[in-house]
């Protein structure tokens, strides 16, 4: 979600088979994901992309997003210029999700002992949150919304709401899950 993370991302998780998703505004967050040939994990993840770009800061509420492979992704600018910290350039054909809405699923989860604050695409909400709510950009502060959503679901860390929240937000609607096991979710993300 800032130029520190977004080198982390291509760093650590982006592999030249994989995608890279990045909302068509600058200053979006880069999102690494493997290859999927299903349109609707497709249009997830550039959901999830849309959500933490700057377009929802500002209260755009629907943007364009790109995707490209990995291989295409690279921190050698042209000759001659440079690029700043968390930029990347980006070679050959870009893919485009046109229209993305900007609405993110945020969640609280109890695993045991621990509670999680979750942020997912909506359709994936019910299987990572006990209890969620859909938000769109709008004029709630992000910790006022938070400090309401921790009260009412009672044990989410305040702070781990506010970080999921992707910007000043209104919410759209409230759901209930039945999340899958955190293990799975571990087992999920460790073959990334």
């Amino acid at each position: 979600r800032d130029a520190s993370q977004n080198e982390a991302v291509v760093r650590k998780y982006l592999k030249d088979h994989y995608f890279f998703f990045h909302a068509d505004i600058p200053g979006a967050s880069a999102v690494a994901a493997p290859p999927m040939d299903d349109p609707l994990e497709i249009l997830q993840v550039a959901q999830f992309a849309a959500a933490y770009s700057r377009a929802w800061k500002i209260g755009i509420h629907a943007v364009d997003v790109y995707y490209v492979r990995g291989e295409q992704v690279s921190k050698q600018p042209p000759s001659g210029q440079y690029l700043a910290k968390g930029s990347f350039m980006v070679y050959g054909r870009r893919e485009y999700v046109r229209h993305i809405r900007l609405e993110l699923a945020v969640g609280c989860r109890r695993d045991g002992d621990v509670y999680r604050a979750v942020a997912a695409p909506p359709k994936s909400a019910p299987l990572l949150a006990e209890r969620y709510v859909v938000v769109t950009p709008g004029n709630r502060e992000k910790g006022k919304l938070a400090k309401e959503l921790a009260e009412k679901w009672g044990g989410c860390p305040v702070d781990e709401i506010v970080a999921a929240l992707p910007g000043p937000s209104r919410i759209s609607e409230e759901g209930r899950g039945a999340p899958m096991p955190w293990e799975e979710v571990e087992q999920i993300f460790a073959t990334w």
